[in-house]
């Protein structure tokens, strides 16, 4: 569904913590990484001063490969809903 509304637009920090499952740690959220299953509690989750999504993974998954992972798990579950 390309000109649905809801599947545009860039991924927030709710969704992403919505969808990894995170857990709230001092500062941010810490989740497993959804792009490899091993990479287990390795993912952080903030965001920056203007309010936009930060992710890091500490077993080396780059930024775009996790926003796209997320993404897609998310416009697929718009879908199905």
């Amino acid at each position: 569904m390309p000109g649905h509304p809801k599947l545009r637009g860039p991924l927030t920090v709710k969704e992403a913590v919505k969808l990894t499952k995170a857990r709230k740690v001092d500062k941010g959220w810490r989740a497993n990484c959804p792009c490899d299953p091993d990479h287990k509690d390795l993912l952080k989750i903030d965001k920056n001063s203007e309010g936009a999504l930060l992710v890091y993974c500490h077993g080396r998954c780059s930024f775009y490969l996790i926003t796209r992972t997320l993404r897609e798990q998310r416009d697929q579950s718009l879908i199905c809903a």
